[in-house]
């Protein structure tokens, strides 16, 4: 019997090697990977997501796929999956999850996104200093506490070229999924939605909750990261959501 399949799309200013503590807690899926080492433009970025997704619907079951999106990742999910290249498809999809994302990262709201000028200011220093505005972007996926109790050798390794850093905060300044999101509803998707209650990079209130009513799942105490510092829970709540039990390795 073939596994069901994983597809996941990690978030800006990091790589695949987000996911890789979690992958042997998950055996009985089989696992794929977005790389963005090859996007240099925001359509690069919309192309390659929507292309992985095209190649893996031709290539197994609908039913048996499952596509998770971190914060851009899930952004980037959402796109793709309503562009007309794949709309016809999603309704015999498996799932999508979205963990710390958002339909529109710049708004006016701060408790639903990031400023304009905010967003700005960074993409001016990304071309300026690439790797430390990364840095210090990576250092607001973790809230104090979590940054407390981090291993001293853990780092966040990054798959963005320098063009794709700033292409990426691009994105994220002119993307509004609201429009897309709504063909996902009308669909009739399975969507799920994680989120860290603590979250400052994709705030809490970035879900829209009024389409999501019990698909929403609420991490207490969790950033934006909620798969690495609450692996366990994380786990739990995401093999009951994709219906493949609960038995996951302690955290």
């Amino acid at each position: 019997m073939t596994k069901p399949h994983i597809y996941w799309i990690h978030g800006y200013g990091t790589s695949s090697a987000v996911w890789q503590e979690m992958i042997p807690d998950l055996p009985e899926f089989t696992h794929s990977f977005v790389s963005y080492q090859s996007c240099h433009t925001v359509e690069d970025f919309r192309n390659t997501v929507r292309k992985d997704i095209q190649n893996l619907l031709e290539s197994a079951t609908p039913a048996d796929l499952h596509i998770i999106g971190w914060s851009m990742g899930g952004m980037l999910g959402i796109e793709a999956l309503a562009h007309d290249d794949l709309n016809c498809s999603i309704r015999r999809l498996g799932s999508l999850t979205l963990i710390a994302s958002s339909l529109q990262f710049v708004t006016t709201n701060r408790d639903q996104g990031w400023p304009r000028r905010i967003v700005e200011r960074m993409r001016k220093k990304m071309i300026e200093e690439p790797e430390a505005t990364v840095s210090a972007f990576q250092a607001s996926l973790h809230t104090d506490e979590e940054r407390a109790q981090l291993r001293d050798e853990y780092v966040i390794s990054h798959d963005f070229n320098e063009a794709g850093l700033v292409a990426g905060l691009q994105y994220l300044l002119d993307t509004n999924l609201h429009e897309a999101w709504m063909k996902l509803i009308q669909q009739q998707m399975n969507i799920y939605w994680i989120h860290g209650m603590l979250d400052e990079v994709c705030p809490v209130d970035a879900a829209p909750t009024h389409s999501l009513a019990d698909r929403i799942a609420y991490i207490p105490d969790a950033g934006h990261m909620p798969f690495h510092h609450q692996r366990h829970l994380f786990l739990t709540i995401l093999r009951r959501r994709l219906g493949y039990g609960t038995n996951v390795t302690s955290g």
